[in-house]
Order: C-alpha cells, then structure tokens, then sequence
C-alpha cells in the first residue's frame, strides 16, 4: 500500500526576521503573483472539492449495488471509478472528486458501475438489516480510516483529524435513505463500507471497490429535483457548489458541457471552464492548464499563470498557524479553515452548522457536508428537494 506522509509545520523566519510557523511543502516558492491567481481560482476550496478519496468512498457507501441479486457482471468497468465530491467548485455527486489512479489520472465518483441496474429490483430487508446508525458509523469508520490511510493531507485539508471526519461522515449518511426515488438502504451502506474497509489504496484509487460498492439507479428522471445522485435513474444529481438541490441529469460525457457546473462520476468541471473533463493526478513539474490536472488530493496544484505546470503544496497543522504565501511556499488551512490573507495571513476555523459563510477566499468556508447556501452554512438534506 503506497501511502503519502503529511509534512509538519515547523518554525521559520518570515521576510521581517519573525518567527512564524509554517508548512514545509516539498518544491519551489510560490510568487506572489501565482498566490494571487490561485486565490481567484478559489484554490483552496478547489483542492477540498478534488480530495477524491473521500467523495468516492462517499458515493460508493451511499449508492451500493443491490446485494439481494444484482449481477456482478454488472460491476465496476475497467475505465471508470469513483470520487467528493468535496463541496468547493466541484460539487458533491457532480464533478467534485478527484482520485489518483494507479494510470495516473484521477478517478472521480463512485460511477464504477453503470447505473441501469434494476431500481425496481427487491433489496436488501430493511426489517432484518442494520439500523441507519449502524450502517451510517461502518460507512463513516470505512470511509474516513482508508482517506487517512490512502490521503492523508486530504483528510488534513478536509475534517483535520479523524474524529472529526468520522462525525461529519454520519451527518451527510443519515438523511439519505429518506431522500426520494433513493436506490440506498442501511444493508447496502452496510455491505459496501465492510468491503471499501478490506480495500487497499491502490485498489481505492483505481476506483476497483467490488460488486458490493457498485452504483444502483435511483427512481427520480431527468428534469427530476434531487439532493443526492442515489435519487436520479441517471445516478447524476447536478448541483452547482453553493446549492443544496440540483436537477436529476443525464450523465455527462468527456467533452460534454457540465450542469450547473457540475459533471458526473469520472469527469470534472474545471473552474473557469463549462466542458467536462478526465482528471488527471498529474505530479510536480508535469503540465497542466487546470487544477483538476494535477495530484490534488496529495498537495499537488497546478500554477496556472506562469510555469503552467504542477507544484507541491502544503496544508497547515492547527488553526492560528501561518498559511497563504511563505517562505517555505503555498500554505492551505486546515479542516476546511480559511486564510485570511495571501501573504502572511492566520488560518481561522470554518464556519459552524448555520452560521454566516462567504465563498470568498477570505471565507469563512463551512465544514463539509455542509454547504454555504445564500450565506449560511447549511447542512443538505434530499428529502427537502422537491
């Protein structure tokens, strides 16, 4: 199992000669002028959006093939895999996760199947099967022990610590199975975490997770409003990254125009871009025009205004410490934090369930499930999409 190993914040001058602590990322510094274009991309949120383990094992423990008789032909395809979406530009259950594949690109989505499985086939007995919580604590113990194990600056980035991932996890778990038209149940959230948790991490982002984890159509069709993609035939919940709701869509193709800026499972919506797009895990010094071209969700970012090629970047350690341009380089807060300026600026906490937000770089972001819907961090909920 190839894991990556999250660098420590350490004490260093700053250009005054003051001691600050800073992340020490692995690469050259970044410019000012680089720092800058990256805060108009909204970087930070972008690399939360693409930390792609976590939106595959999400979409993979909610949306499970039928166990009651789903064929397993029916199973992940050689070429596709599955990542969340993260919140950011790149919306959950869209275009937002992105995944290293052992060929090098980023997997997104849990479409490692194709979704015209039987909605109407019968499932699992919800009577003798787990209890939500049950099905919802496997899902959330699976989902955030392979993000620390196989992403660790993800799970940094995204939650800060496990515990943390693990709480949030069952917050966006529970309410699905309530959600219209939704394919998901307990037994299936069950069966799907026990298997992602016998997983390796090449297995992970290759996006191989087994007939168990594969993705089973919702009831709801086109046109449909949604808050989850287990809702929609099509397994595609379009929604854009501040919305609660989105639109049951067809799945997008590579090339294809993105919905509501959003794309689904295995391709992403670039920021400044209205074309889906392949991901791509592109490592320091490769080529990229995009975020979405480079290892996000191991610290890997894409300068955009100059070299045009990927750079290693860092997250810091706690709130309070040093983030935005350093001496050592580009420094991203951690747990969804914000920075509150681009040169020597202070990492501040995300904001709590139902306080203000901004989606400006200078936030403050809210904490993932939850969104920032018309200036509140608000946490969705399927079954209010109608």
């Amino acid at each position: 199992m190839t894991c990556v190993t999250l660098r420590k914040c350490s004490t260093s001058p700053d250009r005054r000669g003051t001691s600050v602590r800073v992340c020490a990322p692995v690469g050259e510094p970044v410019s000012f002028e680089r720092a800058m274009v990256w805060a108009l991309e909204g970087l930070p949120m972008r690399i939360l959006a693409a930390t792609a383990v976590a939106a595959l094992l999400l979409a993979a423990c909610s949306n499970p093939v039928d166990s009651s008789g789903a064929d397993a032909a029916t199973g992940p395809r050689p070429d596709t895999g599955t990542v969340p979406g993260q919140d950011g530009s790149a919306s959950q259950g869209g275009d937002a996760s992105t995944l290293p594949a052992s060929d090098a690109a980023l997997v997104p989505g849990a479409d490692a199947a194709e979704p015209g499985l039987d909605a109407a086939a019968p499932g699992p007995d919800a009577a003798s099967g787990p209890d939500r919580a049950t099905a919802c604590t496997a899902a959330s113990d699976s989902i955030c022990e392979q993000l620390e194990a196989c992403s660790p600056f993800g799970l940094a980035a995204l939650y800060g610590d496990l515990a943390t991932c693990k709480a949030r996890v069952m917050l966006g778990c529970m309410p699905v199975y309530d959600a219209p038209g939704t394919s998901s149940t307990p037994a299936r959230t069950e069966k799907c975490a026990l298997a992602l948790a016998q997983l390796s991490c090449d297995a992970v982002k290759a996006g191989d997770l087994g007939p168990d984890c594969a993705a089973v159509a919702g009831t709801l069709a086109d046109g449909a409003a949604c808050g989850d993609d287990s809702q929609c035939q099509s397994h595609f919940c379009a929604r854009a990254s501040d919305a609660l709701c989105g639109t049951c869509s067809p799945k997008s193709t590579e090339g294809g125009a993105c919905v509501n800026g959003a794309c689904s499972a295995g391709l992403v919506c670039p920021k400044g871009s209205s074309t889906c797009i392949k991901p791509v895990a592109g490592k320091a010094g490769d080529a990229c025009t995009y975020q979405e071209q480079c290892d996000l969700a191991n610290g890997v970012a894409c300068d955009t205004t100059s070299s045009k090629k990927c750079m290693q970047i860092a997250v810091a350690e706690d709130t309070g410490d040093s983030c935005g341009i350093t001496m050592a380089g580009f420094v991203i807060c951690p747990a969804s934090g914000t920075c509150s300026a681009l040169f020597g600026g202070t990492c501040s906490a995300a904001a709590a369930d139902g306080d203000a937000c901004s989606d400006s770089d200078t936030g403050p972001k809210c904490l993932l499930p939850a969104k920032c819907a018309g200036g509140t961090c608000a946490l969705p909920d399927p079954v209010t999409c109608q």
